[in-house]
């Protein structure tokens, strides 16, 4: 991941366990295949809702209810709570355990 977006995604660390609400760009929807499979889904550009830059990309493990008709390229806004994670290789990450997903939009 280049610099800037490993500092970029650090603010999201002084979140953990905490409720945040992000905006990013839907890119895709797909499998991940670990011990189990679920659901996930991609989101690039993500930001605050001050629409300060936060990381590149960052993967959401999909809620039940993704909204109906939602394209790649769309503007959604995420509510959730900040989760810490280990990755296979034993660096640390971030990702956003969804409360609710819906269509944003950027004023």
């Amino acid at each position: 991941m280049p610099e800037t977006s490993q500092k970029q995604r650090e603010i999201l660390g002084k979140y953990i366990n905490k409720k945040f609400t992000v905006l990013g760009l839907y890119a895709a929807y797909n499998q991940a295949r670990f011990e189990f499979c679920y659901d996930t889904i991609l989101l690039k550009k993500v930001m605050d809702e001050n629409k300060y830059p936060l990381c590149d990309h960052l993967w959401l493990k999909a809620p039940k209810f993704v909204p109906p008709g939602i394209v790649p390229g769309d503007i959604v806004k995420v509510h959730g709570r900040i989760n810490e994670y280990r990755r296979l290789d034993g660096s640390t990450d971030y990702t956003l355990f969804v409360f609710n997903m819906k269509r944003g939009y950027l004023d």
